[in-house]
């Protein structure tokens, strides 16, 4: 949300803030120069443009609260994770609001809007929707997904690797991470980096990216099936691991980036450090 805030301030909009903790709402407009409400009803009389930004879970039903507390074509915009259920909610609600849903691919340390990825999941007007996310973020690169397109790349790009680094962090808990970090290589250095970043995150929104994903059980049963195969390759024929390697290297050869995979963990590195 914060981030939100400050690339829209920047771009000279003026800000309604509305939050459930009435005392947030206020010190986040105090700070930032904002008007704060105490209603959402108060909020939709004085705004054109409404932005969701709530839990995963609960952003359908806020949808389904802001239009039927509105009687003019406003405009809402929801920016959750995952599409499915917002998409629906937003197109039951098309004929009262003016839709719109998108998913900034971007982390809350961005200062400008500049060449930075938001997609745009359609869902009345694919035209006048993209026309407006133009509009509200000039210098976006845009992309444009279906709703299962999005859903099933959020199952691979967000919830299996926090899945899989939620895993790997519990490996360590009993471990002399002292003695492992000097003793890690860039590679060992690299993941600890990634895992530790999760931690950052709100538990309820990594809850939801596994959770409320229907495609990502289906992902983390693949993930969980190549590991039991993995164990059993090890208990039965070691040799066989060098194989499966070499067929993971060639099915990655076919990925533009595999070059490069070095320089970028390098670079992880370095700005990890300073």
């Amino acid at each position: 949300m914060f981030v939100f805030i400050k690339l829209l301030l920047n771009q000279g909009h003026e800000l309604n803030i509305f939050d459930t903790d009435n005392s947030l709402a206020g010190n986040i407009a105090a700070e930032t120069g904002s008007s704060a409400y105490n209603s959402i009803q108060d909020l939709l009389s004085e705004s054109d443009t409404v932005i969701i930004c709530t839990p995963i879970g609960i952003t359908p039903e806020i949808i389904e609260e802001v239009s039927s507390n509105t009687s003019r074509d406003l405009r809402v915009v929801e920016i959750s994770s995952i599409k499915n259920q917002t998409v629906l909610a937003l197109e039951r609600n098309s004929e009262k609001i003016t839709p719109l849903s998108l998913h900034p691919m971007f982390g809350p340390d961005v200062d400008s809007i500049e060449g930075q990825r938001i997609v745009i999941v359609p869902v009345i007007d694919r035209d006048r929707e993209e026309k407006f996310t133009r509009e509200l973020f000039p210098g976006a690169d845009i992309m444009v997904l279906d709703a299962e397109t999005h859903d099933r790349s959020m199952a691979l790009i967000l919830s299996l690797p926090y899945f899989m680094n939620s895993v790997f962090l519990r490996c360590m808990v009993d471990e002399d991470l002292t003695l492992l970090r000097k003793m890690g290589g860039p590679t060992f250095r690299t993941q600890l980096a990634l895992a530790h970043t999760i931690l950052g995150e709100d538990p309820l929104f990594v809850e939801s990216l596994i959770e409320d994903n229907v495609y990502a059980g289906d992902i983390l049963t693949k993930y969980i099936d190549e590991l039991k195969y993995l164990r059993r390759m090890l208990k039965s024929r070691p040799k066989k691991l060098v194989e499966y390697y070499e067929e993971n290297k060639e099915e990655m050869k076919s990925d533009p980036e595999f070059s490069n995979a070095r320089h970028i963990r390098n670079l992880f590195l370095q700005e990890n450090q300073e």
